[in-house]
């Protein structure tokens, strides 16, 4: 695990995961950042695994909830908000990845769902301009209000579409330590 030099882990951390598969493996990754606004992480971590399921569509929950609870469970932080590269619902009554994570973890920790591509079927999304880009974000939450998840998206360091901690989270699932 990388801490960045000089940062105290204390208090409530914001955990960004993003996955990478390979041919028979997985590396989940995960940024850790304290204020929405941070440019680095103040920590981050990666750590390879084995696929647990094959794709499914609508059922991507199965492929990634594995790898990203073994990865919290070896953070030493206190969570105060979980991201995700994706949806937390699909559709209204239709569970994604981030309300299995919410869920699996009692509905103690918020989730954010931050997706580069709409969900044809999704009507619970809030879509957010970043930067000049003309193409939106797809913001899905569960345990705050969509629309502050939205604001906190929003907020993230980075002047393109993507925030800098999602672009950091995802060259560390790619290319790992």
């Amino acid at each position: 695990m990388k801490v960045k030099e000089g940062t105290k882990t204390e208090g409530k951390m914001i955990a960004v995961f993003d996955n990478h598969y390979f041919d028979e493996t997985v590396r989940s990754a995960v940024c850790c950042i304290q204020d929405w606004s941070d440019d680095i992480p103040a920590l981050e971590k990666c750590m390879m695994d084995a696929i647990s399921s094959d794709y499914v569509p609508g059922e991507f929950f199965r492929r990634e909830l594995p790898s990203i609870i073994k990865l919290i469970q070896e953070l030493d932080v206190e969570l105060h908000t979980l991201v995700i590269d994706g949806y937390v619902d699909l559709s209204t009554g239709r569970p994604g990845l981030g309300r299995h994570l919410y869920n699996h973890f009692e509905e103690q920790v918020p989730v954010i769902g931050v997706a580069k591509n709409a969900f044809k079927e999704s009507d619970t999304h809030h879509e957010v301009l970043r930067g000049e880009s003309q193409s939106p974000v797809f913001i899905t939450a569960c345990g705050l209000d969509t629309s502050t998840a939205a604001d906190y998206i929003s907020a993230m360091h980075g002047q393109f579409r993507i925030p800098s901690i999602l672009k950091c989270v995802d060259r560390l699932a790619r290319d790992g330590e």
